[in-house]
């Protein structure tokens, strides 16, 4: 069934959920996902880890496909980030997610600190947005590669990490 009468903005909506609900299920309840009332530093969920009192910004955008070139969708997927979205970049996550084209789950993640945006991603100034394009393909060797995860549960395990300080971000 097509999801062409969905808006973006309902699109963002329920890919923010969707990341919520498998955060909480993944965790077995040790995540606790909220969304702020306003959004006006780009935060979308914090996540408060029950274990550790801690908890972790992050700006989550989301896509259904690739970018069309002639007339076919290729594996380069398109998200932009608002410069705005900086001002908490010492702590701060982005979670860029590719929906399957149902919208019910992910299909591929970006996973990148806020730190690490400015030197990852061009920015186009005027328009005071940052331009990321990521290959989907899981054996790409483009610059996000690293930051790449098969889904949600491999990005959870990765906030795990962060939060219980076990690596150096």
């Amino acid at each position: 069934m097509k999801k062409e009468n969905i808006t973006s903005t309902q699109k963002g909506v329920i890919a923010e959920h969707i990341v919520a609900n498998e955060l909480m299920i993944e965790t077995d309840g040790r995540f606790s996902p909220f969304s702020p009332l306003a959004d006006d530093e780009g935060i979308d969920l914090l996540i408060y880890d029950k274990k550790t009192g801690k908890a972790l910004p992050i700006q989550i955008k989301s896509r259904t496909g690739g970018i069309i070139k002639k007339g076919k969708e290729s594996n380069t997927i398109h998200f932009e980030i608002r410069t705005v979205s900086l001002k908490n970049k010492k702590y701060a996550y982005f979670l860029a997610v590719l929906l399957t084209k149902d919208i019910r789950s992910v299909e591929r993640a970006w996973f990148i600190p806020m730190k690490d945006i400015s030197s990852l991603l061009n920015i186009r100034k005027k328009q005071k947005k940052y331009i990321m394009r990521a290959n989907k393909s899981s054996t790409t060797k483009d610059k996000f590669k690293e930051y790449q995860f098969e889904n949600i549960n491999e990005v959870t395990k990765r906030i795990k990490k962060i939060l219980d300080n076990k690596t150096d971000d």
